[in-house]
């Protein structure tokens, strides 16, 4: 479950982040404390202050309240923000939000309540260990940050995010904050994934000074396209109607090890060394960029989309509002094209283009003919190799009366699964050879390898020109296949040389190589999306028998079928697949099917 993941640091080094301080000094006492952690840390508040009162401003003296609660007898709902001062401000302590320009400081939000009965380690112990381990960096160091950072440890998140209301709603120093960094979790193995962002320039400066930036864009498309339910502190600090919302920034999250999300055992000794450390060198590095950049806004040398000015008025936030990028393997991100949407979609339209030019200009009315009938042919693939798995998962948990049985047993789900969504990738293309080859449509030309590969480039890039248009975050990904595949099927691919055998290989060669960029980088998000919806949709559980008994099942095998697309749709046009080992491969899925 972990990409990329570090060793901890030993402790002999004080000025960059340690994980072992971060777990062993925070995560053990808040995730170990008994009762409910709804409460500041008892006994500590007077070590904050002393030790870092040169350098903070120490806010123990908000106590929020909210509409329709009523707080605990000796104010366990007490906040506690701690502010780092730097730049020209001198470094002495603040009382009051006088001292600070509006929209001039950087927000990091942790919460460290949690669930009944959870001790709460990764969700979110460790998010605050990691903000705690953060604000000892600039303790210790001698660089103080450009702008001011407040440090907001809240203990209302899992209420419906009441804390993080009380402050954007009434907290003096939330007029201050000009960019938001929510560090959440919603499983105790890495990666950290950026699944949601606002204001366009915080993604891409994350992404530009992370040191493993992981952002998968089926997340990022299904919170923001399909309303996928992830409310956290962030969905107050982007909300406009707040007083002090509408907030540029980034929410993120550790996504995988979800088996014990909100449960008893969710404890310390889950979460995983290199997660935490990963995590907090990203959140780190992000801090000081951001400080950076919103010190440069706040002194009119930019304004909030990066782009030069003489005023640094602010405008309304949104998703998607900046430049495409993407990460490579987690190890470092890539931001590419221009921030203006028109001009992005044209750009994810070349490959679109460029298909148009081949089959159409020039081409014999034939090529074209077997060219659509290609593209048809893909999109009854890429619906099979979707509904077909949904279908078997289904069924079988009507037939059987016992649905989610997969349920943390990633094995046992790919078994049940990925056959079928195999099997409904490859088979139409084996099917559409075999009806050319017999002769089943005598006015129509046999259909060729080719034929299908130009038809899956046509599918391909007319789906990268529309979500590239739409801002969406798989933009690139459906872009890069679109571009291989186009290459793949290009006249200098089905060149002939030599026998047919020596021809067949160069071209499958070539088509290997041309789309090999698009299958290594969907690799991860496939991976990605496969383990998160096998712990996220068995969590929540079946529904109201018959229909809601199959609801869990049709919906990750739809996922499953959908990572299937994701990660070999481009190969399969291109596979030599005879209908008999379609079928074959159909058979040992109803196998499967009935053995569970």
């Amino acid at each position: 479950g972990n990409l990329d993941l570090p060793l901890f640091l030993p402790s002999t080094q004080p000025h960059v982040f340690r994980r072992e301080v971060a777990v062993r000094g925070v995560v053990v006492r808040v995730a170990e404390d008994d009762g409910l952690r709804e409460r500041p840390f008892r006994g500590r508040n007077r070590g904050f202050e002393v030790r870092w009162g040169a350098v903070l401003a120490l806010d123990l003296d908000h106590l929020l309240r909210f509409r329709g609660f009523r707080d605990d007898a000796g104010g366990r709902r007490l906040r506690r923000v701690f502010r780092a001062r730097g730049g020209g401000g001198g470094g002495g302590a603040a009382s009051s939000s006088s001292s600070f320009k509006p929209r001039s400081s950087v927000l990091l939000n942790a919460h460290f309540d949690t669930t009944l009965g959870s001790p709460g380690a990764a969700d979110c112990a460790a998010c605050v260990g990691i903000l705690l381990e953060i604000l000892r960096l600039y303790v210790v160091s001698l660089d103080p940050p450009p702008a001011p950072i407040i440090f907001l440890f809240n203990g209302g998140e899992e209420t419906f995010m009441q804390a993080s209301h009380g402050f954007v709603a009434h907290h003096p120093w939330a007029a201050s904050v000009g960019v938001a960094i929510n560090v959440e979790a919603t499983g105790s193995e890495g990666p950290d994934v950026m699944f949601r962002e606002t204001g366009g320039w915080p993604a891409e400066v994350y992404v530009s000074t992370a040191p493993r930036p992981v952002t998968t864009p089926t997340i990022r498309d299904l919170v923001r396209f399909a309303s996928l339910p992830v409310d956290t502190d962030f969905s107050v600090f982007r909300d406009p109607t707040e007083p002090h919302g509408n907030l540029p920034g980034i929410d993120i999250a550790s996504m995988l090890g979800g088996y014990t999300y909100h449960t008893s055992v969710d404890d310390v000794d889950r979460v995983k060394p290199g997660m935490v450390q990963a995590y907090g060198e990203n959140v780190f590095e992000a801090t000081k960029a951001f400080a950076t950049k919103i010190s440069e806004i706040s002194e009119g040398v930019s304004d909030v989309s990066g782009n030069e000015s003489s005023s640094s008025r602010r405008i309304p936030v949104g998703p998607g509002t900046g430049s495409a990028l993407f990460d490579v393997f987690g190890a470092f991100g890539v931001v590419y094209g221009p921030k203006n949407r028109v001009l992005h979609g044209v750009l994810h339209a070349v490959p679109l283009l460029a298909c148009l030019a081949r089959t159409t200009l020039g081409a014999k009315k034939d090529r074209r003919s077997r060219a659509a009938r290609g593209a048809k042919t893909t999109i009854r693939a890429w619906v099979s190799a979707v509904a077909l798995p949904a279908a078997c998962g289904a069924s079988r948990a009507l037939v059987s009366g016992r649905p989610l049985v997969w349920f943390g047993k990633p094995l046992l789900t790919a078994a049940l699964f990925a056959p079928p969504a195999a099997a409904g990738l490859l088979y139409p293309y084996a099917d559409a050879r075999r009806k050319s080859r017999v002769g089943v449509r005598a006015d129509a030309p046999p259909l060729s390898v080719a034929d299908c590969v130009d038809g899956a480039a046509l599918v391909s890039s007319v789906l990268a020109a529309v979500v590239g248009a739409a801002g969406a975050a798989m933009g690139y990904v459906c872009a890069l296949w679109a571009f291989g595949l186009v290459l793949a099927g290009s006249p200098w691919a089905r060149l002939r040389r030599g026998s047919r055998t020596a021809a067949a290989a160069t071209t499958g060669f070539f088509a290997f190589a041309c789309l090999l960029p698009a299958a290594a980088l969907s690799a991860p998000i496939a991976y990605v999306t496969f383990v998160l919806f096998s712990e996220k949709v068995g969590i929540l559980g079946s529904h109201v028998w018959p229909i809601g008994l199959a609801v869990g099942d049709a919906v990750m095998g739809a996922g499953v079928g959908t990572a299937a697309v994701l990660l070999a749709g481009g190969f399969a046009p291109a596979i030599s697949c005879s209908g008999k080992t379609a079928r074959t491969t159909a058979r040992r899925g109803a196998l499967a099917w009935a053995l569970t």
